[in-house]
């Protein structure tokens, strides 16, 4: 029996794995259902030459270490942020994907541009240092700009030698160094000025920028907009230090600063920013990193990161007001990744301002690029998504739910409003509401505000909680907030708890949420805004409290606070702030956007720890702006914890404030601390960013965005209702990544929804022993990796040893060709040239040669010393979009001559039939396989996609020779796509003509045959078997997928498959009983 165990082990241990993303449209390429695992095995011939061992050497291998694909993976991602230098850009370059940018470093800057530059993407940024200085108490005026005397380094800057190390690269002169680290969360660019220069004033080093983008510059930030206001790159997250550590205040300065060397030969009327006659140099753009430098010990590190912009959505609808309000959706359809929910109050479907509100799955790689799911009322002027909610798990079912608020909507009385909860499920929100309640009122404006109330009776079931401002009960206008509670079969019909004011015009429920569980007794708690409630100041507003309990909340608040401020609309946002201080107890935000404070209306927001006595009576944490109607507080939330510290962050909309534009708005960020929100002289403000956009009010609406992309950090989303992008004042939605350094800076528009994903690992395979040790290698392939290409991509192997492969790879190769994606598959190709070395072979389905996207496949020759360095053997498809290497694999050797052979495939091939696919194989020889195909069949049926799964069979019949299987998955006989797989039986001659054997699935679109591979001998009868893969198969779940194996025997594969398995609630299950032979 051991031994029978240990022929599994081997064939197990070199089959290759390729997760393949083939689909039957090209156009669909990108999708990510579309993975398939593609078991590749060489034929049970050449085994012992593959996988040896040294003798007296157990042979039964320890137990895989796991972890070590992880690694190595990790290794092959970070690897792509390497700097290396580009023949192509004559000079060190590195791409970054998150941000989708690609840096080019010079010895006294660098330069930005789209990593993948399109008709919409092409755009650059040359960043220059021109000195580092002092400024002087007195200025010289030229031509009415001035210029600060100090000394220029920059041609000293500019001989110095750039030294480059992985990920790093820094030159510097007796001055200043500078820095460069090309990480995930942008490029870092440090300025170590080593001596106090001479002179008085602050330190500043000046910068030029040559770039056609419109360069905004504010004194945290520094970014760089399309003519539609789109952020491209922005230079932020300013930190300076001195050599002890001690934090120096920095900014950023515009300034209009002209240096012309020969200045007297110049027209003296030309105004800043236009070309100097007879200048040595122009420039286009001058800005400054400030530092005040008084009692700093030298050094100073000036420290700033640029990146790009993670997510954006928008509705392409003039007017739709589209980020109104937006929410985290919790997990809707139970995949692990937080989903995000954006309300646009005023979106056209059919209704004039109806209103749409829009749900965007999270995955690995983010949000989706298109909305999952949409929703509106089908009412004139209804509002629908006026607010946007998580319900939490209002039924028990396992998946988030979402509550919706429709202010406006009638039904029986004018804008008595309503709310709407929709179920979440394994294939998401159901498409018509499972429960609704409405205001029964005229102009009551139920669902003005809208929240989880947690779990205030402590049932296990969430509950809801809602606010109808202008409800009148026994006062005009008084407003009132209401909980439904959540169970087994939803929320219940009618409101458990109601809470009015009693006082006329205080607009109680104008703002609700969650309160966490403020007092730490299991119970979740509720607050309640009143924006204009007054007590002894008109329109003070007051925020209300009510703890939760086993009978539910409270009837009367447990905790109030009052702004004692006359209009300053205190609590027109409120929400629970998580724990910002890490004590154990749930913290709550208030928001007063019209707030003064030397500044009229600029806005203010308030925190208050919780306890086991519950809140602070007084804010423990409050923050103004110190701009005039600036709206600070107008929006207010916990962010999570967006750099993963274990300290709940917050965030807070100001969506009237200016920098450059009117009511561009702006957003920032807190970090909590041992000690709670950290203090303004601590840092002000962690992370800020804007919208660069006249009109936008950026900031109108924000919240956490959970973990959309599931690394572990909580992302926030922000909402600007007035944002234009091709639309007036169609509105967006945009979404921040978390990281250990906190938030990124910016976000990608929805078209560079591809950038988060390189497909390390798209194809894995063995290598078989490519330096002849004695030990197998790994072959990994990268498909969209850049190195100074745009989705060259690149491969990797990893040699074997006593102790494993190592998690660094010891051979790489680049295609060095823009899309060509070489690494989408890789495989062994056996020994073709007989040296008793293992070889590879590998796939770029997307070359470019003569024709576009013909596709191509190379070999690399093994040897002592490891794989060759260039390709000694390659071919292409010769035909446009024939995608040829899309699949590769050794063939075994199918002719008997000693030499193995390989099978390439071209899913897309055309020859008669549009896309019907067409499979290679060349024949191996001393000097390795020919020029030329020595065989080759198609399907001559179209879009059949015949090769899109190419491997060795292994010998099913046992007459010594190598069969091959090919898998056809877009096969039409009766039903549509069923698919196919085809088997050639291999003979002295080579490979038959026709087909030895083909099975279907019977069953359309199920894609039988997208994967196949050669399955060993599974049941011990000497002869080989296959495995087949049919993603899309049903049996019993739609689209569960299945696998199939056919045992081998003298007259070749079995007429039905003798075991298959499919997954059922997502368990393995054997549909046929399998059994290992007895011992």
């Amino acid at each position: 029996m051991k031994n029978q165990l240990l022929a599994i082990a081997v064939l197990l241990t070199i089959c290759s794995f390729s997760i393949l993303s083939e689909l039957t449209t090209e156009e669909n390429e990108n999708s990510s259902t579309s993975l398939s695992y593609d078991l590749q095995c060489p034929p049970p011939p050449s085994f012992n030459e593959l996988v040896s061992h040294r003798e007296g050497e157990e042979t039964v291998a320890d137990e895989f270490d796991g972890s070590w694909y992880s690694k190595a993976l990790e290794l092959i991602k970070k690897d792509e942020y390497n700097i290396t230098y580009s023949e192509k850009h004559g000079a060190y370059q590195s791409p970054n994907r998150v941000n989708n940018i690609r840096f080019i470093y010079h010895n006294d800057g660098f330069t930005a541009k789209a990593r993948d530059v399109n008709e919409t993407e092409d755009w650059f940024v040359r960043l220059k240092v021109m000195s580092e200085k002092l400024k002087f108490g007195h200025d010289d005026e030229i031509n009415g700009s001035k210029s600060s005397i100090a000394k220029d380094n920059s041609d000293n800057i500019q001989s110095s030698q750039l030294t480059v190390a992985g990920n790093k690269a820094w030159t510097e002169n007796e001055s200043m160094r500078i820095d460069y680290v090309n990480t995930e969360e942008g490029m870092r660019q440090d300025f170590i000025v080593k001596q106090k220069p001479s002179g008085k004033g602050n330190l500043r080093i000046d910068f030029t920028a040559n770039t056609k983008l419109r360069m905004n510059v504010g004194a945290d930030a520094l970014t760089f907009s399309d003519k539609n206001g789109g952020v491209k790159m922005k230079y932020s997250a300013l930190k300076v230090w001195d050599a002890n550590g001690k934090p120096l205040r920095a900014y950023f300065e515009k300034n209009s600063e002209l240096r012309i060397k020969n200045y007297e030969s110049s027209k003296a009327d030309r105004s800043f920013g236009e070309e100097i006659l007879n200048s040595e140099f122009l420039i286009l753009n001058s800005f400054s990193i400030v530092v005040n430098d008084a009692d700093a010990v030298y050094p100073v590190t000036i420290d700033p990161l640029s990146t790009s912009p993670a997510w954006s959505a928008e509705s392409n609808q003039a007017s739709s007001s589209f980020g109104e309000s937006v929410s985290t959706a919790g997990d809707v359809n139970g995949d692990g990744y937080s989903d995000v929910i954006i309300g646009a109050t005023d979106y056209d479907n059919g209704q004039t301002n109806e209103g749409s509100v829009f749900v965007y799955h999270g995955s690995a790689s983010g949000l989706s690029v298109v909305a999952d799911w949409t929703a509106g009322p089908n009412q004139q002027r209804a509002s629908f998504g006026s607010s946007v909610s998580t319900a939490g798990d209002v039924n028990g079912d396992g998946y988030s739910d979402v509550l919706i608020g429709v202010l406006n909507f009638d039904n029986g009385q004018i804008n008595e409003g309503k709310i709407s909860v929709y179920y979440g499920s394994a294939s998401g929100l159901s498409a018509v509401e499972d429960w609704s309640y409405e205001g029964d009122q005229d102009n009551s404006w139920l669902g003005t505000s809208v929240s989880t109330a947690g779990d205030v009776n402590g049932d296990g079931y969430s509950d809801i909680i809602a606010g109808l401002p202008n409800y009148s009960g026994g006062e005009t206008s008084e407003g009132r907030a209401v909980i439904f509670h959540g169970s087994a079969s939803g929320l219940s019909t009618v409101p458990d708890w109601t809470m009015e004011l009693d006082q006329s015009q205080a607009n109680v429920g104008r703002s609700v949420s969650t309160a966490g569980d403020v007092n730490g007794d299991g119970f979740s708690d509720v607050i309640v805004g009143a924006n204009n409630y007054d007590n002894s100041e008109t329109d003070e507003g007051a925020a209300f409290v009510f703890h939760g309990s086993a009978s539910g909340v409270s009837a009367v608040a447990d905790w109030t606070a009052e702004s004692n401020q006359a209009s300053a609309n205190f609590a027109i946002s409120v929400s629970s702030a998580g724990d910002v201080n890490g004590d154990g107890y749930s913290d709550v935000l208030v928001g007063a956007y019209a707030y003064d404070n030397t500044e009229i209306d600029e806005g203010a927001f308030f925190a208050y720890y919780g306890s086991a006595s519950g809140l602070s009576t007084t804010s423990n944490f409050s923050s103004e702006i110190n701009q005039e109607s600036a709206a600070y507080g107008y929006s207010v939330s916990s962010a999570g914890d967006v750099n993963g510290d274990g300290y709940s962050d917050v965030i807070v909309g100001a969506y009237g404030y200016d920098n450059g534009q009117i009511n561009e708005g702006r957003a920032y960020v807190f970090y909590g601390s041992a000690t709670g929100i950290l203090p303004q002289q601590v840092g002000p403000f962690q992370w800020i960013t804007e919208s660069n956009q006249a009109g936008a009010n950026f900031g109108s609406s924000v919240a956490t965005a959970g973990d959309v992309n599931g690394d572990g950090y909580s992302d926030v989303i922000v909402g600007a209702y007035g944002y234009d992008n091709g639309e007036s004042n169609e509105g967006s939605a945009f979404v921040y990544l978390g990281s250990s350094g906190g938030l990124n800076s910016s976000v990608n528009h929805i078209s560079e929804s591809d950038q988060p994903n390189a497909n390390f690992g798209y194809a894995v395979s063995t290598a078989g022993d490519v330096n002849g040790d004695g030990y197998s290698d790994i072959l990994i392939g990268a498909e969209a990796f850049d190195n100074g290409e745009l989705n060259e991509g690149k491969i990797y192997v990893f040699t074997g040893s006593s102790s494993g492969p190592g998690v660094t790879s010891d051979w790489t190769a680049e295609s060095d060709i823009e899309n060509a994606r070489i690494g989408s598959s890789v495989s062994t190709a056996g020994d073709v040239n007989g040296d008793g070395y293992s070889d590879i072979i590998v796939g770029a389905r997307l070359y470019s040669g003569d024709q576009a996207a013909e596709g191509k496949a190379y070999i690399f020759f093994g040897s002592a010393t490891g794989l060759a360095a260039s390709p000694d053997w390659t071919a292409e498809g010769n035909q446009d979009n024939s995608f040829f290497g899309g699949s590769v694999s050794t063939a075994g050797d199918v002719n008997g001559d000693g030499y193995s052979d390989v099978v390439v495939g071209a899913k897309f091939y055309d020859n008669g039939q549009i896309a019907e696919g067409r499979a290679f194989v060349y024949y191996g020889s001393s000097s390795g396989p020919g020029a030329n195909a020595d065989w080759s069949a198609e399907s001559n049926l179209a879009y059949t996609a015949f090769g899109i799964s190419v491997s060795s069979a292994g010998d099913v019949n046992g007459d010594s020779f190598s069969d091959v299987i090919i898998g056809a998955e877009g096969f039409t006989d009766g039903q549509s796509s069923e698919g196919a797989a085809f088997v050639f039986h291999g003979s002295a001659s080579g490979l038959s003509n026709a087909a030895d054997w083909t099975a279907q699935s019977n069953q359309s679109f199920a894609f039988f045959g997208n994967s196949v591979s050669a399955a060993g001998d599974v049941n011990e009868d000497g002869f080989s078997d296959v495995i087949i893969g049919s993603w899309l198969y049903d049996n019993g779940l739609t689209d569960e997928g299945s696998v199939f194996v056919y045992h081998g025997s003298v007259t070749g594969l079995s007429a039905s498959a003798d075991w298959f398995v499919q997954v059922i609630s997502q368990d393995p299950v054997l549909a046929v009983p399998f059994q290992l032979p007895a011992m």
